[in-house]
């Protein structure tokens, strides 16, 4: 699916007002075909993670005054309780798509399973 360049506001307008975090899930899911709940869950498959992308690229938008309105570490802990990393990465991720590189679905898996190992020896 082609990701979405911008949509912010009314559709394709003037910024009329912020967008919830959860209208803007809703609105990528229902682009992707997905729940929103299935964004902010713990799926890892390659259109659940573009459609997740996608959301936390959007939300990234929205500036004030012109920086961000949400941090990285808002989104992520929207998005399923995620680290600011993961919302980092999963922003660059879809500005690649955005340049016209496709998806490293294998960096996702290859640093959620170093997340994982870091949080059992943290555990352990």
């Amino acid at each position: 699916m082609k990701p979405l360049t911008y949509s912010l506001g009314n559709t394709w307008g003037h910024v009329a007002r912020f967008q919830t975090m959860h209208e803007v899930t809703e609105m990528v899911a229902a682009r992707y075909g997905m729940r929103a709940a299935d964004l902010v869950g713990p799926g890892r498959g390659k259109s659940l993670c573009e459609a997740r992308f996608e959301a936390m690229w959007i939300l990234r938008q929205q500036k004030i005054d012109g920086k961000p309105r949400l941090s990285y570490y808002q989104i992520g802990q929207f998005f399923g309780g995620r680290d600011h990393s993961s919302a980092w990465n999963g922003i660059r991720q879809h500005e690649a798509v955005l340049a016209g590189e496709p998806l490293k679905h294998h960096s996702v898996k290859r640093m959620e399973g170093l997340e994982r190992r870091l949080s059992h020896q943290v555990a352990g």
